[in-house]
C-alpha cells in the first residue's frame, strides 16, 4: 500500500537528522515500512509511505503524533552577552549538560561573531525552562 502524510518542511530535518534514527526507528516498529522525505531544499510538505497497509496506517499516524509534538514545543531567544557565554556553559559545556539532561530541552549558542565585521547582539535560542534554569544557574555576583 501507498500513502502520503503532510510533514510541514520545516520538522523534515528532526526526521532525517543522525543518519535518518527517528526513520529508522519508525521502520523497525512498523514492519519495516519504507518512509520518503521530499529532498532538501524542497517545499513539497508531502512524505511518501509504502509498505502493508497496517504498517503504514500504524506509521502515518507515528509521524503525526511525532508532528504534534514537535508543534508544541516552545521556544525563545534569550539574549546573552558573548562575554557571559562561558560562565553559562560552564567547563566543557556541564551546565548545558544538566540542563538539558534535567529538563529534557534543547541549548543552541550562536556561531561566534565574525572579528571583521559590526559587533551585533548575540541570541541564544533555547526553550523558557532552560531560561529560567540558566538564570538560576548563574554563580552569584554574576549578571546578565
Amino acid at each position: 500500500m501507498d500513502d502520503e502524510v503532510e510533514v510541514p518542511t520545516k520538522w523534515h530535518k528532526n526526521f532525517i537528522a543522525k543518519r535518518g534514527e527517528m526513520l529508522n526507528q519508525i521502520a523497525s516498529d512498523y514492519g519495516g515500512v519504507s518512509v520518503s522525505f521530499p529532498r532538501s531544499g524542497s517545499e513539497s510538505t508531502s512524505v511518501k509511505l509504502s509498505g502493508a497497509k497496517d504498517c503504514v496506517e500504524g506509521a502515518k499516524k507515528r509521524i503525526l503524533e511525532i508532528v504534534e509534538d514537535l508543534e508544541s514545543l516552545i521556544s525563545i531567544d534569550c539574549v546573552i552577552p558573548q562575554k557571559f557565554h562561558r560562565n553559562v556553559m560552564g567547563a566543557k559545556g556541564v551546565h548545558v549538560q544538566e540542563i538539558t539532561k534535567e529538563f529534557n530541552v534543547q541549548i543552541k549558542f550562536p556561531d561566534r561573531p565574525r572579528q571583521d565585521g559590526p559587533p551585533s547582539p548575540t541570541t541564544v535560542r533555547t526553550f523558557l525552562i532552560c531560561f529560567v534554569s540558566l538564570y538560576l544557574s548563574v554563580p552569584r555576583g554574576l549578571s546578565l
